[in-house]
């Protein structure tokens, strides 16, 4: 055996606090395309933005502290949006699994979904 004697591991968390990517991404802005029907995506998730801004860019911010991506067109504020995806109190930690597990599910399927349509 190459190494038998192995440290233990640690044990696993009995609750994971799903809000400590925000700080990894607070202040982080994007540029985005107003789709036609009004919203921009970041990040998978679809926010309503306005629908007369269509084919518009926007900026997008996000604002940790308050859980929101600030939205903004041409230097003014427009709106400020609920964060979606894992926030909030902390979860037991086969919940958060099970919700990183159906998230990388989903990528995979965005993945391969983007593979066949370039290959069209």
């Amino acid at each position: 055996m190459a190494f038998p004697d192995l440290p233990a591991r640690p044990p696993l968390p009995a609750a994971v606090g799903p809000d400590a990517w925000l700080r990894l991404v607070d202040g982080r802005r994007y540029a985005r395309t107003v789709l036609t029907g009004g919203d921009v995506l970041v990040e998978h998730a679809r926010y309503d933005v306005r629908k007369r801004l269509a084919g518009q860019r926007v900026a997008v911010a996000v604002a940790a502290g308050e859980g929101a991506l600030v939205v903004r067109h041409r230097g003014a504020v427009l709106k400020r949006l609920p964060l979606r995806g894992p926030h909030g109190e902390p979860q037991p930690f086969e919940r958060y699994l099970a919700l990183m597990e159906q998230e990388a599910r989903a990528e995979a399927r965005r993945g391969r979904a983007r593979i066949v349509r370039r290959a069209a």
